[in-house]
């Protein structure tokens, strides 16, 4: 494997490594911020409750069936009074604030009901949770709690958690890459032993038969089989050497009798009597056996060969 291919297939693993861990760092990241968040501000809403509790107590006690002027001046005593403890409260008198207090949007018109309900109010700035509760059946207090701290809270966790999850990416980009070189390495060696098994120097490559898992048992069956393809090749080189010299020697034999062929034929040309061509046929005849003998071997011998 050269350096190009090694550096694609490094960069090929780093990718899928990081494909696979960046989403669940991330979702792990903002699961933990919502969480986070969802707690706080049930703790948050829970502790409004207990106090909205404690003062609607008070406060019916004191103003149930008060007069619309009696309301209104018990409501903007009870206005300052909290506001001074950080707790906002409105007064509404038939569905309308009263003692200059103000809805901090539509949203509240919908607290004005015959029972206690709730209202966590987000599209205001900063963010509030209102508690609304009937003192009587024309006066209704409502609690008002800032809670945009917590999604201050929230917002800065959510950046560092950006920041946590970028900064894992980037040391997990690098145990990524080192981890990717470490996992390629054996198999760059039983590429490269594929390579030089091809150029005739198999042998030359180590492999890593020595690990204990699946890398080890595909570099060991390797190894196998590049031993019996070596073994088979000296065999193969062995016959073919064999067969090389006993060609080169029936080609050798094959040459005496064809000169004394050729020789005996020139005679024939010649104008010779009958009882001196008897002898030269014969002998033209045993030497064409001879050659019909090699001819046999060299057909065995091509036989074997295939």
């Amino acid at each position: 494997m050269d350096g190009r291919n090694k550096k694609a297939v490094r960069k090929k693993m780093t990718v899928l490594i990081l494909a696979a861990s960046v989403p669940i760092l991330i979702w792990t990241a903002f699961f933990m911020s919502g969480q986070s968040f969802a707690l706080s501000l049930e703790r948050e809403k829970q502790r409004t409750q207990m106090t909205e509790t404690i003062i609607f107590r008070e406060i019916r006690d004191q103003m149930a069936g008060l007069s619309f002027a009696q309301a209104a001046a018990y409501a903007r005593q009870y206005r300052d009074y909290y506001a001074a403890q950080g707790i906002e409260l409105i007064f509404c008198w038939n569905g309308q604030p009263i003692a200059d207090g103000a809805f901090p949007n539509d949203l509240y018109m919908g607290l004005l009901q015959e029972k206690r309900c709730a209202l966590l109010d987000t599209i205001s700035v900063p963010q509030k949770y209102a508690i609304a509760e009937p003192v009587s059946s024309k006066l209704t207090m409502i609690l008002l709690r800032d809670v945009g701290d917590l999604y201050l809270l929230r917002d800065s966790f959510r950046k560092t958690a950006w920041l946590s999850v970028l900064v894992a990416i980037a040391v997990l980009a690098g145990i990524a890459f080192v981890f990717s070189g470490a996992l390629t390495k054996p198999i760059r060696k039983l590429t490269e032993a594929a390579k030089a098994l091809a150029s005739e120097k198999g042998e030359r490559t180590p492999l890593p038969i020595e690990r204990r898992d699946e890398i080890g048992t595909l570099a060991r069956s390797f190894s196998d089989m590049r031993s019996a393809v070596m073994t088979r090749e000296k065999r193969l080189s062995e016959e073919s050497d064999s067969r090389q010299r006993l060609l080169d020697a029936l080609a050798h034999e094959m040459r005496t009798p064809l000169t004394s062929l050729l020789g005996n034929a020139r005679l024939l040309q010649l104008d010779l009597p009958a009882e001196q061509r008897k002898p030269i046929a014969d002998s033209m005849s045993k030497e064409i056996k001879r050659l019909a003998d090699m001819d046999r071997q060299l057909m065995k011998l091509t036989e074997l060969g295939h």
